[in-house]
């Protein structure tokens, strides 16, 4: 009887060494290279946020510098004695007895007003 056909023979073996080798290189290929992609992406996510921030700073900007216009406008003194000359708004002096003071006010002993701050720096006169 004829058993040669269920030897193996070596000569057909796969050879499992350069196949695993191969897909364990591809495979960090592969991981390198999803990687990369995902660094990529995050970064344009990145950028397009800056972007957005970029131009939220820029508009705010804008709108603080035309926002500081309208107060600088409303506040000014002529705006301010128009409102009063239209009756709009009322001016009134403020009384003495309006006003806090921590200490008593300082008086200059030369002409003796009162003034509303003392003056720490010395006069000419006196530094010559």
């Amino acid at each position: 009887m004829n058993l040669s056909f269920l030897t193996i023979r070596s000569a057909n073996r796969i050879r499992l060494r350069p196949i695993l080798i191969t897909v364990a290189v591809l495979s960090v290929i592969l991981c390198t290279a999803l990687g990369f992609v995902s660094i990529k992406l995050s970064q344009h996510a990145v950028a397009e946020e800056i972007r957005k921030t970029e131009r939220a700073v820029t508009r705010l900007r804008s709108e603080n510098e035309v926002l500081l216009a309208a107060v600088t406008r409303l506040s000014s003194r002529q705006h301010l004695t128009s409102l009063v000359a239209q009756s709009k708004i009322a001016a009134n002096y403020i009384t003495a007895d309006r006003v806090a003071r921590l200490t008593p006010p300082a008086s200059d002993e030369g002409d003796s007003a009162t003034r509303t701050a003392l003056n720490t720096v010395p006069s000419r006169s006196a530094t010559r």
